[in-house]
């Protein structure tokens, strides 16, 4: 359940702060700037949900590999936008 949890949370945490960029091509507009402190939050939540599920370096680890992993793949979806045109 915390895997599901932290993946979720990891998730809606990377798209919130890739939306709040004023480069995001998902949106027409920009989400609000103070919107970035929920992404940072889910972030965060994502982390503790690692960390009761592993080990602290381990935690680490798949808290960054997650992060790195959504943060690669969502700006990636606007190329999948744009190929429905």
């Amino acid at each position: 359940m915390f895997v599901t949890l932290a993946c979720i949370s990891t998730l809606i945490g990377a798209l919130v702060v890739y939306l709040v960029n004023k480069n995001q091509r998902l949106l027409n507009k920009p989400l609000a700037g103070n919107s970035i402190l929920s992404g940072y939050l889910c972030l965060l939540m994502a982390f503790i949900f690692w960390y009761q599920f592993l080990t602290p370096a381990a935690a680490v680890f798949m808290w960054l590999m997650t992060s790195a992993l959504f943060f690669i793949t969502i700006p990636l979806l606007t190329l999948l936008k744009q190929s429905n045109h």
